[in-house]
């Protein structure tokens, strides 16, 4: 809100107007709907302003020509803005001129077509004719790697990658080389660009020079419907955008969330969508329709019987007396708050109190406490860590973030270009900034929470700690009391202290909102009691489960590949994924955010087949399953009570614990590959062969 102490007044084309004296002219004219053309300037990078194309006229000034680039000077009082006086036109028409001179003429057959800023700015504001018939320049394409295609004659020059890769990646092996006529856009080293953020360089070009490898001659943007929705492969829940054409997606795109993730979105999320509907399951599977347990499992995947609903959900309900209230359950990263809130629904109807589960992705995050939401949410707001008041100090905790939060990693280095310090407890991490390590000795920890640590001088010194553990640490309530111990010394000291838990999947947060996450238990040794296990949306498997041998998995989800089923499932239930369903999701911040349903493939959702399988485990089959999943509307799951069953907002950590110091002896972060975690991108032609290519010991020439 605009307050005297904070107007500037200024005149734009002879309007006066009352400004922010922190914008720049360009920002000032877009406040008052005054576009200015541009191709260098970017919200969330540096001023470059060598395109030249936003030049507007300025008075007073001691210019005998008084141009200025508008994206690099801030207004001032009294100023007088003029944006479109036959001299400003002249100059537009120069700058276009001069870029098209050596711009090939190859606009039918460019990806970037209908969406390019210089075919806009030449329609808007060129000339209807040019002065140049000389030979058009040529530049050799770089190898980018297998996600951006290059053709470097397209480019202008206006650095918006150069600026992505230094300031925002971290990676900055991108910069100009030559002079006048000579100069082009280069890697200085002798590797591909290897990051997790990569794509965003096709969405910053404003030209064809990078585009998308396999987006390439596949679809127009005028025959794409979009639709939002948001990123379900890790905690941070970024917005997108995808793009569909009939009931094929495109390509995915990021949406503007300055609280999330700004204007970036992960290579993983906007490139494997090729693998989301492959080896998907379209029909209930069932390996025998006679027998016991043992015979359910002895019968070969390849002679399954493939049933109707009705056999599907009585066999089912046989499993379920077998089992004598024995059920597991492993959870998928990516189920959705209404897909566990019908589960725990679905089970408490039928007596089942106590959940024995297991997260996908991690064996050891199963641990932290579910009771206090300080003690498995991150506390620092994510757009906060790039506009710190004070430089901080940040100590990760055996954390990775680069591999697997890589949004979070962006910010962080932001934060470290701001003056922020990094220290990192546990083995050492790839990274884009630099961090002091300190070590992987557990008992570290124990030191700096005493105060008997060389690092203990440097927390004291600085107004604001943050505090990053990972999610998966070995003796989590040990390592978490002397965390919290930390905290409170600092508190005492006048120490702003935030602790930040972070989650690699969406369902672990969700699991423990619904306070569902209490750990897996296998049986004992001898122990004659059969075990049902059901893999909720958990297509990547896990070892602990599965070497249960007295046990019968049930997957119910979408993506599962037939080498696998045949060797664990038993049975297989087909759903919906989270892009054929609406749902909402609560990111590692605690922001619960909606999904639009993106696309219908006719298959099911989750609370619809746990409403009609409820009544045949009831012992109520009183109408045929099929017509119950056709004409399903008023079901008990239809309108979940999910909001009741959340856990009440932050409360305060209890302090009275009992202090467990069995520590194990050091951290330990498992190594892991970023392009292919689950099955969807194990399923991904895109994935493996990023996999590929990015993980050779020697890089490809980039020259």
């Amino acid at each position: 809100m605009l307050t005297p102490a904070n107007t500037c007044e200024i005149t734009i084309n002879g309007i006066p107007a009352k400004v922010n004296p922190s914008l720049t002219v360009m920002q000032a004219c877009e406040s008052v709907n005054i576009q200015i053309p541009h191709f260098c300037f970017h919200d969330t990078l540096g001023v470059a302003g060598n395109c030249r194309m936003c030049l507007v006229e300025v008075l007073p000034s001691t210019k005998p020509v008084p141009l200025i680039a508008s994206c690099a000077m801030l207004v001032s009082p009294k100023m007088q803005i003029f944006t479109d006086t036959a001299l400003i036109k002249k100059v537009r028409e120069g700058v276009l001129e001069f870029l098209l001179s050596t711009h090939p003429l190859d606009c039918p057959i460019c990806d970037q077509g209908g969406e390019c800023d210089l075919q806009d700015h030449s329609l808007l504001f060129g000339s209807d004719r040019g002065r140049f018939y000389e030979t058009k320049k040529a530049v050799s394409d770089k190898q980018c790697g297998p996600l951006i295609k290059t053709v470097m004659t397209r480019c202008i020059q206006c650095t918006r990658c150069v600026r992505f890769a230094t300031d925002i990646a971290g990676t900055p092996i991108l910069g100009i080389t030559g002079r006048g006529a000579t100069m082009e856009i280069g890697f200085y080293m002798d590797r591909l660009f290897s990051s997790e953020l990569s794509g965003n360089m096709i969405d910053l070009c404003p030209v064809g020079a990078l585009t998308s490898k396999p987006y390439a001659f596949t679809a127009r943007p005028w025959e794409l419907k979009k639709v939002n929705s948001i990123d379900p492969f890790d905690a941070i829940n970024s917005n997108i955008e995808v793009n569909l054409r009939g009931l094929d997606i495109m390509r995915i795109l990021p949406k503007i969330n300055t609280a999330i993730n700004g204007d970036w979105i992960p290579d993983k999320v906007r490139f494997n969508f090729d693998g989301f509907f492959k080896h998907i399951a379209m029909t209930p599977v069932f390996s025998a329709l006679q027998g016991s347990i043992e015979q359910v499992k002895q019968v070969p995947f390849e002679k399954a019987l493939r049933p109707s609903w009705d056999l599907m959900f009585l066999k089912i309900q046989q499993l379920f007396n077998q089992a004598n209230a024995n059920i597991q359950h492993i959870f998928g990263p990516s189920t959705s708050l209404e897909e566990l809130a019908a589960i725990k629904f679905f089970f408490n109807r039928l007596g089942y109190e106590q959940f024995d589960s297991l997260q996908s992705t991690s064996a050891a995050g199963t641990s932290t406490n579910s009771d206090f939401r300080d003690s498995y949410l991150c506390s620092t707001p994510l757009a906060s860590l790039e506009h710190l008041a004070n430089p901080a100090l940040i100590l990760l905790i055996n954390c990775n973030i680069k591999t697997t939060l890589p949004i979070l990693e962006a910010k962080l280095h932001q934060a470290y270009k701001k003056g922020s310090t990094i220290f990192v407890l546990g083995a050492p991490i790839p990274s884009t900034y630099k961090y002091t390590h300190i070590s992987m000795d557990v008992r570290t920890l124990h030191l700096i929470a005493q105060g008997k640590h060389w690092l203990c001088t440097q927390l004291l010194a600085v107004k604001q700690v943050l505090l990053f553990c990972d999610s998966g640490l070995q003796d989590t309530n040990a390592v978490l009391v002397q965390v919290e111990a930390l905290r409170k010394t600092l508190r005492v000291n006048k120490v702003d202290c935030a602790l930040n838990f972070l989650r690699v999947s969406n369902s672990v947060v969700h699991l423990q909102e619904l306070g569902m996450l209490a750990g897996y238990k296998a049986p004992k040794r001898g122990s004659d009691k059969k075990q049902l296990q059901f893999f909720w949306q958990a297509s990547q498997l896990v070892k602990e489960p599965l070497s249960n041998k007295s046990a019968v998995n049930v997957f119910v989800g979408s993506n599962v590949p037939l080498t696998e089923v045949s060797k664990a499932f038993a049975v297989i239930l087909p759903t919906t994924n989270c892009f054929e369903s609406g749902h909402r999701f609560i990111n590692l911040n605690g922001m619960l955010q909606n999904t639009a349903k993106v696309l219908d493939t006719g298959r099911y959702q989750l609370p619809e087949l746990l409403e009609a399988l409820f009544l045949f485990v009831d012992n109520k089959p009183d109408r045929a399953i099929t017509k119950r999943l056709t004409y399903f509307g008023n079901g008990a799951f239809k309108q979940l009570p999910w909001a009741s069953l959340l856990r009440d907002g932050a409360k305060e950590f209890d302090h009275n614990r009992t202090d467990s110091r069995q520590f194990c002896s050091n951290f330990s972060v498992s190594a892991t590959d970023y392009y292919i975690t689950d099955i969807v991108s194990k399923s991904s032609k895109t994935m493996l062969n990023c996999s590929k290519v990015f993980n050779k010991q020697k890089p490809l020439a980039t020259f």
